[in-house]
């Protein structure tokens, strides 16, 4: 992916579509915890995939590297404020963190 994205060959938005597309059909398989609390998680998805695919056209592919828009999967116990994060306590299933962990904090 990161080849055909460099080379402006596959846009952030369709491979966030294609990912998008799976993880709902497949949803019954729990691999996002979130449906519940956060319906429109692919929604937002596909809305960040859109904003990088704009920042490359505006600055140049290489202003989103070094992962070209490839998303990555984190845990629930890595707190975010833009996702839930419920460190794997039931009772904090709805809870968006006031932080982003270091993790997650674009260098």
């Amino acid at each position: 992916f990161i080849k055909l994205r460099k080379a402006d060959k596959i846009t952030c938005y369709e491979y966030a579509s294609a990912l998008a597309s799976r993880a709902t059909y497949y949803r019954h398989m729990n691999q996002f915890m979130y449906w519940d609390v956060f319906p429109d998680q692919m929604e937002k998805f596909l809305k960040d995939a859109q904003a990088l695919d704009e920042k490359a056209r505006t600055e140049g592919v290489a202003s989103i590297g070094p992962l070209y828009c490839l998303p990555v999967p984190q845990k629930g116990t890595m707190a975010t404020k833009e996702y839930p994060s419920s460190a794997g306590v039931g009772l904090l299933h709805s809870y968006y963190a006031t932080d982003d962990a270091d993790a997650v904090v674009p260098g």
